[in-house]
Parts: C-alpha cells; structure tokens; sequence
C-alpha cells in the first residue's frame, strides 16, 4: 500500500510542478504546420514562445489582442484541439495556454471536454529537424495527460474568478481515471478554505485506495520561514580553525608528493 502512495506522490508532485510552470509562458519549439490559425492566436503563440514573462509589454499586448477576439478564438481553439485535428502537441499546448489566459467563461466547455477526457495523442507523421516536445518524448499518453491538465489549470483560474460551473469541473476532474489529474483537481479544492464542502464530494466519490491523493496541499510562501536579513546568522569574521597536522605516516611512491593510499596532491614545504 505504502508504494502506491509513493507512486501517486511522485506523480502529484510531477503534476504539480508542471502546473506551477504553465502559470507563466512556456517556451516551445513550433513545428511548421499546415494547421489554419488566425492572427490573433497565432500573434499569442509567437509571443508565448519568445518571452517567458507575463509581465513583458509584447505579452500584455497580445493578450489583450486575444480578448478582443475572444469568440474567434475559442472557436479556432475548439477546432485545434479536437481529437482528429493534426494539430501537434506543441500548438495544442500553447493553445490551451491561450484559453487559460483568457479566463473566459464561455470557453469553459471546451476547457472541461479536454480535463475531464484525457486523450492519447496521436504522433504527427513529420519529420522534425527542431528539438522540441512532440509528444514529449514519453508517449502519446502522457502527451494527452499534459494537456488535460493545461486545460485543468484554465478551469481552476475560472474557479478563482469565482464561477460555480468551473468549480464544479474540479470537482468532476477529481473522478477522471487519471491519478494526475485526479491529484491536480484534489489539490485545487484543497487550496482555498471556502472550497472544503466541494473537496468533500471529490473526496468521497474517490475510490478508497487513492484517497491519500485529496492530501495533497501547495506549498505557500508564507509557510516558509523567512529571514530579513541573512548576514545575521552569518559566522563574522571568522577564518577557520588552525590547520590539521599532516599524517607524515601516509607512504609516498619514489620521486612523487601525492600519497601512495589517496592519489591526491600535497602542497610541499607547509
């Protein structure tokens, strides 16, 4: 029992850490593709991919972009990211990254179809030349997984702006057969205080070998202890203590100073 919850913590952790990078941009190789994408998208998916900050002026710009044309692009959006499309990993990655930053309610179905149906993804038949992360590596299942919980993240932050249906998705992700993202949803109605009545629902549709999955917390900053000022816990002016004697028993090879037993040099004349 104790080695399946080391399994689910190695992958809750794994899920949360990833979650906690695609806060921010995400830079990614994007393939050449033959996948129709509109100005506004795609404007987002260049920036995304050459900045790694969402406080850059060309972020804050493109972002607004994209919400003037919001409808267009939830609607690019659910074309790119449907199962048949040949979209590759890498444009469906960065284009839920571009539904998350939205934070519009409306894409919440579509956001909720990807979270709560992990799919595998299907390896695009190109030749690449770029290093990049198609299908990353591990396979068209954990390909799919990662996107699940891209789109996880964006129902979480329509969760934060306050909208019971997102809140209702984590509560449904909770019961994906997926301990990742049942882990990343668990976690989600474990971080804040007034989700605790949905936390309980998720728990107890839970199946009783992975209930140590809803004890999974983030780790806040406050929780941290925090010096002012490190130099006061410094050790002064303090040099270090005298030198050790040195063991004159060690034998040295004929004609060299490094000792026969260690091989390591010694400094002659101190």
């Amino acid at each position: 029992m104790w080695s399946l919850f080391a399994a689910v913590a190695v992958v809750a952790i794994f899920a949360a850490a990833f979650l906690s990078m695609a806060r921010k941009t995400t830079v990614l190789e994007i393939e050449p593709s033959n996948v129709r994408i509109g100005p506004a998208l795609s404007k987002f998916i260049e920036t995304v991919n050459s900045v790694n900050d969402t406080k850059d002026p060309s972020y804050i710009e493109t972002l607004e972009q994209l919400r003037s044309s919001k409808e267009d692009v939830i609607q690019e959006a659910s074309r790119i990211l449907a199962q048949e499309s040949e979209a590759s990993f890498s444009i469906r990655h960065s284009t839920l990254l571009a539904l998350t930053a939205l934070r519009e309610p409306s894409a919440l179905d579509l956001l909720s179809r990807i979270a709560l149906n992990p799919q595998p993804l299907a390896p695009v038949d190109r030749p690449s030349r770029r290093v990049s992360l198609e299908i990353h590596t591990a396979g068209a299942i954990e390909a799919g997984t990662i996107l699940a919980l891209d789109a996880l993240e964006g129902i979480e932050l329509l969760a934060d702006d306050g909208h019971e249906e997102a809140l209702q998705a984590l509560v449904k992700a909770a019961a994906v057969n997926s301990n990742a993202v049942r882990a990343v949803a668990l976690t989600a109605l474990g971080a804040k205080p007034d989700r605790q009545d949905q936390l309980k629902q998720a728990k107890a549709a839970l199946p009783r070998e992975f209930g140590a999955l809803a004890q999974f917390r983030r780790a806040s900053i406050s929780e941290v202890p925090q010096v002012d000022d490190p130099r006061e816990y410094l050790a002064g002016k303090e040099q270090g203590g005298p030198r050790p004697p040195e063991d004159t028993r060690q034998s040295r090879r004929p004609g060299s100073s490094i000792p026969a037993e260690h091989g390591a040099p010694t400094i002659q004349g101190r």
